[in-house]
């Protein structure tokens, strides 16, 4: 992607207005960024944001998650930006060392990129003293349109600096309500100026909500479902039933082992669900049980189970980018 520097200009500061109207960051607020530091365009725009509205950004990258819960109990953060399986690492690290809400100062908690759970959002919520995580949508390639999660679990898109679309997985017609479909974007111009894209199919699912009135707090803003996993990672069943990876996730995050972040291989064999796990995930729970909590999340499966030494090659998450770059730096950038 080329991005000029009008918009590495425009974005932030489109961005650091919003959020201060919204009171979500201004002066006094130290933003901890806990992302791949080769996320370029994030590190950037999360940078300039907050110095245009006069708050700190500490970059830290996907340090060890006892160093970044250092900065945030010692440093002082109000918000904490991070993707769903490095919080994952950093709620199960600060239980482990015995944290609560009262050693941290946070007021927001903001992820993306990845599905976020039902169960890890709430352990989150409980340990860093938060009201509840956001849950934002956004994609480099369709920058800078991005998505708002609201209390009802909507994911709510920017009307003023791009069109959203919900695109049916087979007809590439627009989504009926309770559908499936594929998030497809046009950013706006004069907000896009370098590299225009016209109906970007991000491969992002989605389902469109009923048709009636929305009730939340941001009801006049566009919406969707929550994202539901990517496209090729669907799984068609001979039933005509799709089966999600936010289905998968949320029941394998809600079993009573807290396995985050879930670690997972979903295959379909002869018109079932072949579901692979780590033994540990199973930890107190025998199969016939973990058969019967997956049944009630709707899910038939048969499971395989493998050695604890073999997750990590079963699904790949974002906090697997494990960096030391930034690990021992405390100064703020933007302050």
């Amino acid at each position: 992607m080329w991005l000029s520097r009008y918009e590495m200009e425009l974005w932030p500061a489109l961005g650091a207005l919003a959020s201060v109207l919204r009171d979500e960051l201004g002066p006094g607020d130290v933003m901890q960024v806990n992302l791949s530091s080769r996320a370029t365009a994030a590190m950037h725009l999360s940078a300039a944001g907050c110095r245009l509205a006069g708050a700190g950004c500490r970059p830290l990258g996907i340090v060890p998650p006892e160093a970044a819960l250092d900065s945030l109990a010692e440093g002082g953060a109000t918000i904490l930006l991070t993707c769903p399986s490095y919080l994952a690492e950093l709620v199960t690290a600060a239980r482990r060392r015995g944290l609560g809400a009262g050693d941290f100062r946070l007021r927001r908690l903001v992820v993306g990129g990845e599905v976020l759970s039902a169960s890890l959002a709430q352990a989150a919520s409980r340990t860093f003293g938060v009201p509840r995580v956001e849950d934002s949508y956004s994609m480099t390639e369709v920058a800078p349109v991005s998505g708002r999660s609201c209390s009802q679990a909507h994911q709510h898109y920017d009307l003023n600096v791009g069109h959203t679309e919900l695109v049916d997985l087979d007809t590439g017609e627009p989504a009926a309500p309770g559908t499936l479909g594929t998030l497809v974007i046009t950013p706006y111009f004069p907000y896009r100026d370098c590299m225009p894209v016209f109906r970007y199919d991000t491969g992002d699912v989605a389902r469109c909500l009923p048709d009636a009135p929305l009730r939340c707090e941001l009801a006049d803003v566009p919406a969707t479902s929550k994202i539901l996993g990517k496209a090729n990672q669907l799984l068609r069943l001979p039933t005509g039933e799709i089966v999600t990876p936010r289905q998968l996730i949320e029941a394998i995050e809600a079993l009573p082992a807290e396995p985050w972040p879930a670690r997972y291989r979903a295959t379909t064999c002869d018109g079932r669900i072949r579901l692979t796990l780590p033994a540990s995930v199973l930890a107190g729970y025998g199969e016939a049980e973990a058969g019967r909590h997956f049944a009630e999340a709707g899910l038939d499966i048969d499971l395989d189970i493998v050695g604890d030494d073999k997750a990590t090659s079963l699904r790949h998450t974002r906090s697997d980018l494990h960096e030391s770059t930034f690990a021992s730096q405390h100064a703020l950038v933007g302050a």
